[in-house]
């Protein structure tokens, strides 16, 4: 073990675990049901783009998520100073672009309602 290397121990159940698990899966066959509806329709509009932008956002969780899964089943995990930059970015990754997308769906409705005619020409194309 070099020196910048930590070793954390998990003080959940290993239960807990397995929960995450379940939640992991729950993440992949949602989004696929997502993924696989808004590709599927037609004609495709500007939110459908966000809302699929958002649902390949939510399967980028699944890095951590995977990652915080085999250290509550393993009790135990050992992090250098590479993978915890990495895990950070991974984390962070997701929430970020899960934001700004949500922000950009709030602005295109706003847009449809305020200048509904001059959104429905530019959706349109």
């Amino acid at each position: 073990m070099q020196s910048n290397d930590s070793l954390y121990q998990t003080t959940s159940p290993q239960e807990a675990g397995f929960l995450s698990l379940l939640i992991f899966y729950l993440i992949i066959i949602n989004n696929t049901i997502v993924l696989a509806v808004f590709t599927n329709l037609k004609p495709f509009k500007l939110c459908y783009y966000i809302i699929i932008g958002l649902a390949v956002a939510d399967i980028m969780t699944l890095i951590p998520l995977a990652f915080s899964v085999v250290a509550l089943i393993r009790t135990y995990v050992l992090l250098t100073d590479q993978l915890r930059n990495v895990m950070g970015l991974a984390t962070m990754g997701p929430v970020v672009i899960t934001s700004w997308l949500q922000c950009l769906l709030c602005l295109e409705n706003c847009m449809s309602v305020r200048k509904p005619m001059s959104h429905r020409r530019f959706s349109s194309r």
